[in-house]
């Protein structure tokens, strides 16, 4: 339970905390990544059996060619992010790429043929 005097505390000192968290969040992109996806997993019930080691951020993005870089304070569309290629076996060995946030979020849960028939009607449009 949190005391008066811990939100007083917290309260006093709450930007050095920020700024704290923010240099960790650029410090240790591959353990952020890895603690966000231990926590989806446990959330959505998916195996999860990589390290961070198994976690290698290139400096552009596989998928559309932008630059990856973490922002201090936010998520962004160059924003590294842990996707599960095949989404169904969840986090393993084997079934994740470091892509950008943007091309995470247009790949979403579609699947290949969905994919490319939005292409194929953004091309005749």
């Amino acid at each position: 339970m949190t005391t008066q005097r811990q939100l007083d505390w917290y309260q006093e000192n709450r930007e050095a905390i920020l700024a704290d968290r923010r240099t960790y969040r650029t410090q240790f992109p591959e353990r952020r990544l890895l603690i966000a996806a231990r926590h989806r997993a446990k959330k959505h019930g998916l195996p999860i059996d990589i390290t961070e080691a198994d976690i290698v951020i290139p400096e552009v993005c596989p998928v559309l060619g932008i630059p990856l870089r973490f922002s201090d304070d936010y998520r962004n569309d160059h924003s590294p992010s842990l996707d599960k290629i095949k989404p169904e076996l969840g986090y393993v060995k084997g079934n994740i790429a470091v892509i950008s946030w943007k091309a995470n979020r247009l790949k979403s849960n579609g699947t290949a043929t969905e994919l490319r028939r939005i292409a194929e009607w953004l091309e005749n449009q």
